[in-house]
């Protein structure tokens, strides 16, 4: 039986263009799931009973360790690279580099696309998000952690993990990039600040935003609004 490698294809060039592909030289033993649910505790006016009152569903996490060996031979899986061990070794190890290249990208920015890439991490037929069978989750790596786990004489890395993080992508959420200007509908309980902090990863860039849209008082923010949200550079 054919063994189904873990496999992560991502966009490149343009939006929805999911060409490139990383497959894992070893599927893990373990994937692990979180996701939040915020609920705020709310007193009525009678001070006696309390109630507790959803305010939101944060975006699902999966949690996955890719290990990358150059150093064992390898048994199955096109272009992973092998040799004997021991007494009989006749080929020098490849380094480990260019896998751990292959995962940088996912968290890169890619020129065209303004912003990281989407991912879709597929595994088994079993799976079904929504975006074709195999597919166990979609969304974008938004942490990395690599160890150096074997080295060869001369320093070369055969052996490493990364331990990988990545965040789902919601229907209808859309990935935007700051150095492209677009528009924003003022949400409910929005201010510039928290504006700022989610299109621009930096709360005090609001004078920015207020400064495009001739904003004088920060304050007055009406739900519904259309801003023009200026690029960065």
């Amino acid at each position: 039986m054919t063994v189904e490698k873990l496999t992560i294809t991502y966009e490149q060039k343009s939006k929805g263009n999911f060409t490139g592909r990383l497959q894992a030289l070893f599927n893990p033993s373990e994937l692990g799931v979180e996701q939040q649910v915020t609920w705020a505790v709310k007193k009525p006016a009678d001070g006696v009973s309390e109630r507790l009152e959803y305010r939101t569903t944060d975006p699902a996490t999966l949690s996955i360790s890719l290990f990358f060996d150059t150093y064992e031979p390898q048994s199955s899986g096109p272009g992973l690279v092998g040799n004997v061990l021991g007494l009989h070794q006749k080929t020098r190890p490849a380094s480990v580099v260019p896998y751990i290249q292959q995962v940088q990208r996912l968290i890169a920015v890619d020129p065209d696309l303004h912003r990281p890439p989407l991912c879709k991490i597929r595994w088994g037929a079993a799976w079904d998000r929504g975006a074709g069978a195999g597919t166990l989750f979609v969304g974008v790596l938004t942490s990395m952690s690599r160890r150096l786990l074997l080295f060869l004489e001369d320093g070369t890395p055969v052996r490493a993990t990364i331990a990988c993080t990545f965040t789902e992508l919601k229907p209808g959420v859309e990935l935007r990039s700051p150095d492209v200007a677009k528009k924003y509908t003022v949400m409910p309980r929005d201010t510039l600040s928290s504006i700022a902090a989610r299109l621009y990863g930096d709360p005090s860039m609001w004078r920015e935003i207020a400064a495009a849209n001739g904003i004088d008082n920060p304050r007055h923010l009406s739900p519904g609004r259309v801003l023009m949200i200026p690029k960065v550079g």
